[in-house]
């Protein structure tokens, strides 16, 4: 078996329902279903953490997946540094980007609406 690049791997780790091209929409609607987006999130915090903790005392854990990947991949403690590394030009961090900016938009208008003024709506999942 040939080894995977932590690019490959990160791939592999995109969930089959959010695979081609999807759009922002669609996307919203996948990360809202089962909490995959705060799963997804969860697993980006953990790899920082796990590179964090190796610094202060020596050691990692192996990440976490919480969610359905399209493709099994086996991953090792040494994959926290360089699945991190990985994270600026995947196309996962894109995914849970989307995610992201859209909670963030969420608390913006809600924020906004609260004080009376108005705000650019988040978009909502369509089930």
């Amino acid at each position: 078996m040939t080894s995977l690049t932590p690019s490959q791997k990160l791939d592999y780790l995109i969930p089959s329902s959010l695979q081609g091209n999807k759009t922002k929409q669609e996307i919203i609607n996948e990360m809202y279903k089962n909490n995959l987006g705060n799963k997804l999130l969860n697993f980006i915090y953990e790899l920082k953490n796990n590179i964090a903790r190796k610094n202060r005392v020596g050691m990692m854990c192996v990440p976490k997946i919480t969610w359905t990947p399209s493709t099994s991949v086996k991953l090792t403690c040494v994959d926290n540094i360089f699945l991190f590394g990985a994270l600026s030009k995947s196309r996962f961090l894109r995914l849970v980007n989307i995610y992201a900016g859209n909670v963030q938009t969420h608390r913006n208008y809600l924020y906004m609406r609260s004080q009376g003024k108005f705000a650019r709506p988040p978009l909502t999942p369509q089930n």
